[in-house]
């Protein structure tokens, strides 16, 4: 049954499906409570819900409801919580994928009560679908490269290949390759097969290997190719595969044999010199196409390609790069890295660049920089020192990965994640709160009733009477003291504004004028004129009220009592400290209890322990907090702070 009160309220503007049920041991099931956002994810409304629970059943999607099921049993036998994602297929036609989990709690019956929550994340499932379609796209545009492109785990099986790579293996050694084959084992034993074995080992040690190789089972039907081998990295800086491209260059090669034949002939004809110069240029249109090529291949990469000298100023930057900056490649190159990158994200970069050696040349790097749509974006970069013969490191090639809706996603969830504890944590202490003081007082009621059922005394009865008064007083208090925390608690977003904090303590202190002439209270007031902080004016009167009355009222009985106002300030707050000489807290046995509520300390008759529960919770509401430091006998300090 949906509550009546203003937690069920809290809980139905939630974005969060919540749900009580049972199953019992005969196997019937009932829902005792489903918030109303049943209505969103389910499509059906909340009193439907409570009265057939199999109308949730009927929307899930038929492929998702077995393993749901399974999950649930598992957690009755085990005990322990379960968790899911499935489909929803509303009567509408409309679709959802959500994510759920639930804890089970067994009853003394022998029932499972099951708290659960249940989420929409269709949006955050589109973007995964998004992900694959984009590694389709991907797959599509390495087909479309001339060269062999492929890569290999560390079992030397194929983790990917382009169509490319596909038909050379069809061709050269009659092969239908998969995903999953071992390709080494592809590979005809002795030399060719030796050779790519020992330049796997290298890539797999961390090297860039190059090499010219050639492949076929004929003499006549070898071909000739440029092999680059490149580790491949997870986020640990450990090698789990390499990416290898194969670029054909039968042609090349024959030509510089040619070229070689040509050479021992230059003594004998002029001839021949002149053929070897047309050869030499036919050689040189070929290193030029092939330039242009790979030239081609970089700049048609979605990822950012930069090469900077060893000062990280830029030589050269793909369009990839110049796009997403919004600037023309004139105006990044001669720049350096901080003229792009916010300047705290490269306060190790200096240290990080000094560490590249032969060794270790390779190095991982996150930064945000301005986007040409003038928001920030992240970027993750690989970045890989190039040295000469000498180990003197001469260039800097980086190549980075646009991860700003990554980033994006992981801090919402961070957000919601936070968000989501802060009001279990809390809704949970309410529900203690509201189950403890009401069910107190509803004791007590209870007892003197039954007391002036037996009494015929008519003295006896009106004690009784004046009990009774007494006991729904206090209840009626302890409702308006929860409803006040509910009323911050729904109250978070109310608009606050910027007020002088000195003035607000002036007139606190002219609320307390009498409390401060009687007790012979000296108040020194150490704050400038000048200072606003931006609040909720009704709680802050509040707060001030609660600290400082309670500096005057526990005063010590063996001098006059004084209480000092000033403030400091941190990088992220304005703090207001209310120092006094009163009677002072024992912190050893109360620090975790002073801002609880109905805790008091002092045996006051007129303490109700709420004051300090009330300004903490609603410094809190402000995005502020309240600590104390305490001596007995001696005094306290409230340390007060409001965001800047």
């Amino acid at each position: 049954m949906k509550p009546e009160t203003t937690l069920g309220a809290i809980i139905d503007k939630l974005p969060v499906m919540y749900l009580q049920y049972t199953f019992y041991p005969d196997g019937t099931s009932q829902i005792f409570y489903v918030s109303d956002a049943v209505r969103d994810i389910y499509g059906i409304e909340p009193e439907k819900a409570l009265q057939d629970a199999s109308l949730l059943w009927y929307q899930i999607d038929p492929e998702h409801i077995s393993v749901l099921l399974d999950k649930i049993n598992q957690s009755a036998k085990l005990d322990k919580s379960w968790s899911h994602v499935w489909k929803i297929r509303q009567k509408t036609g409309k679709q959802l994928w959500v994510y759920g989990q639930a804890t089970p709690e067994r009853q003394s019956d022998g029932s499972i009560l099951w708290n659960s929550i249940t989420l929409d994340i269709t949006e955050y499932q589109s973007h995964q679908e998004r992900l694959i379609q984009n590694a389709s796209i991907s797959k599509a545009i390495l087909d479309q490269i001339p060269d062999a492109i492929f890569s290999l785990d560390r079992n030397l099986c194929y983790t990917s290949f382009n169509e490319s790579h596909r038909q050379y293996m069809k061709s050269l050694y009659g092969h239908d390759i998969s995903i999953g084959q071992n390709a080494i084992a592809l590979l005809p034993e002795g030399e060719i097969r030796d050779s790519a074995l020992e330049k796997l080992k290298k890539a797999f040690a961390g090297e860039i290997v190059s090499e010219t190789a050639f492949h076929g089972n004929s003499e006549d039907a070898r071909q000739a190719f440029e092999l680059r081998h490149n580790p491949i990295y997870d986020q640990h800086q450990s090698v789990i595969g390499v990416a290898i491209l194969a670029i054909e260059n039968t042609d090349q090669v024959k030509t510089w044999k040619e070229l070689e034949e040509l050479n021992h002939k230059l003594k004998d004809s002029n001839a021949e010199l002149k053929s070897i110069e047309l050869e030499l240029q036919k050689q040189k249109d070929a290193l030029e196409q092939s330039e242009r090529k790979y030239r081609q291949l970089v700049e048609s990469q979605t990822e950012f390609v930069t090469l900077s000298d060893p000062d990280t100023k830029i030589e050269f930057a793909n369009a990839a790069l110049q796009k997403a900056l919004g600037l023309a490649e004139s105006e990044i190159l001669g720049k350096r890295w901080k003229d792009f990158a916010i300047p705290e994200d490269l306060h190790m970069i200096e240290e990080k660049i000094l560490s590249l050696d032969p060794d270790h040349h390779i190095f991982l790097w996150e930064n945000r920089d301005k986007r040409a749509n003038g928001e920030l974006g992240w970027t993750a970069w690989i970045n890989q020192g190039i040295f000469d013969e000498g180990g003197n490191l001469i260039k800097i090639h980086s190549v980075g990965r646009d991860i700003t809706e990554l980033k994006n996603s992981y801090q919402q969830a961070l957000d919601l994640l936070s968000v989501s504890s802060e009001q279990n944590k809390k809704l949970k202490n309410f529900t203690y709160i509201v189950s403890h003081n009401l069910r107190s007082h509803s004791a007590n009621i209870k007892g003197i009733l039954e007391l002036l059922q037996l009494s015929v005394d008519p003295e006896e009865k009106n004690k009784l009477f004046d009990l009774l008064h007494f006991s729904a007083n206090r209840l009626e208090e302890t409702i308006h003291n929860l409803n006040e925390i509910l009323t911050i608690q729904e109250n978070n977003l109310r608009i606050m504004v910027r007020i002088n904090l000195g003035n607000e303590i002036k007139k606190t202190l002219d609320v307390l004028t009498n409390v401060i002439a009687s007790t012979k209270c000296t108040i020194h007031l150490e704050i400038e004129h000048n200072i606003f902080v931006k609040v909720i004016p009704a709680y802050l009167e509040s707060v001030l009220l609660n600290v400082i009355g309670n500096a005057i009222k526990y005063r010590s009985p063996v001098r006059d009592p004084k209480v000092w106002i000033r403030t400091e300030e941190t990088a992220e707050y304005l703090v207001l400290q209310i120092e006094d000489n009163g009677l002072g807290i024992d912190l050893s046995k109360y620090e975790n209890k002073i801002f609880g509520m109905y805790k008091t300390f002092h045996g006051n008759e007129d303490a109700k322990g709420f004051g300090l529960y009330l300004a903490k919770t609603q410094m809190e509401s402000m995005g502020g907090k309240i600590n104390v430091q305490s001596e007995v006998n001696k005094g306290s300090t409230f340390s007060i702070y409001f965001q800047k």
